[in-house]
This record gives C-alpha cells, sequence and structure tokens, in this order.
C-alpha cells in the first residue's frame, strides 16, 4: 500500500511540475525563506531553518546561491551534566550556516544545486567546521518580479563532534532583480 501511495506523491509532482510554466532561466534576486529539517540520526526531533539567500546568475542555466541560514537541532532527551559537560543521548544546538552551492537549472523550474557549507554552533562553537549542501528544487514565478522556490535539501554538518545529516524542506519567497516575460 506504501508504495503506490509514494507512486502517486511522484506522479502528482512530476505533473505539476510540467504543467505549470516557467522559464529554466538563472536570475539574480534576493529571498527569504522557512522550513522544517530533519536529522538522519536516532535522538533528534524535526527541528526548523531559517534563511536568507542571494542569487547571481552565471549563465542562462547557472547561478550561485550564497544562503545564510540559521538550523535548530531539537534533542529527543536530555543529556545527563556530570559537573563538566554533557553524557549520554544527544542536545539540542543551534547552528549558523553559510552555504556557497552552485544550480543548474534543468527544465522548467527545476533545479539541483551543490556546494560547501561553513557552520558555527554549539558551547564554545564545538560544532563548527565545514560541510556540505545538495538538493533538488523548483521556482514558480508568481508575477514579474517574484517567484516562489521549493527545495529539498540535506546538509552535513558536525554536532558535538558526532557527523548528522540535516534533511530539510524549505519554502522560500525570492524578489528578482530583473523583469521576468511572462
Amino acid at each position: 500500500m506504501i508504495p503506490l501511495r509514494l507512486f502517486n506523491i511522484a506522479l502528482l509532482v512530476t505533473l505539476f511540475f510540467y504543467c505549470t510554466h516557467a522559464q529554466a532561466q538563472a536570475r539574480g534576486s534576493i529571498g527569504f525563506g522557512a522550513g522544517p529539517a530533519l536529522p538522519l540520526e536516532s535522538g533528534y526531533k524535526v527541528g526548523n531553518t531559517w534563511a536568507l539567500q542571494a542569487s547571481a546568475r552565471l549563465s542562462n542555466r547557472f547561478a550561485l546561491t550564497p544562503t545564510l541560514s540559521i538550523e535548530r537541532i531539537v534533542s529527543q532527551n536530555k543529556g545527563r551534566y556530570n559537573g563538566y559537560y554533557f553524557e549520554g543521548s544527544p542536545r539540542g544546538i543551534n547552528l549558523v550556516m553559510l552555504s556557497l552551492p552552485v544550480r543548474y537549472y534543468i527544465t522548467g523550474g527545476v533545479f539541483a544545486a551543490l556546494g560547501p557549507t561553513l557552520f558555527v554552533g554549539g558551547e564554545d562553537a564545538s560544532s563548527s567546521g565545514i560541510g556540505g549542501t545538495g538538493g533538488i528544487g523548483y521556482d514558480l514565478p508568481v508575477d514579474a518580479h517574484s517567484s516562489f522556490e521549493l527545495m529539498l535539501h540535506c546538509d552535513r554538518v558536525l554536532v558535538y563532534d558526532h557527523p548528522v545529516a540535516l534533511l530539510g524542506l524549505r519554502l522560500t519567497y525570492k524578489f528578482n532583480f530583473r523583469k521576468r516575460k511572462i
């Protein structure tokens, strides 16, 4: 029963992408987005992400999209404090992340993104380092100067020396610098 449900969802998403009109064109823009973030490791609940992103057109199909975001990773349980540090179950953490992915616009408004990420967070910046981000998304034009973007992304970060993958779904409102032909 579940595979049939996934097939129906995939079919609806595919029809949505091919039935809406959007140009496969990179654009210069700035936007703000938010959404849920799910750590793909046991011991964590669904957190959230808030992002400010810019986009600089490199060519007709490529764009550099620097993104400054705050990721909230929520622990399911409380760790035990032994007087010096927490031990046992994982703790919640806030991370400030700067990502520099390059986007490739495949067709219509569909794009793929991949790039490095710098992140800082935790007590005394103990969860800081270099990771990566990747994802796929859709850019839906609203009018000549604005659009909504829906992106499924995965980020790799360290949470107190443990690598954690974050799966996120972000909805972003973008203001495009150049007028879109409608």
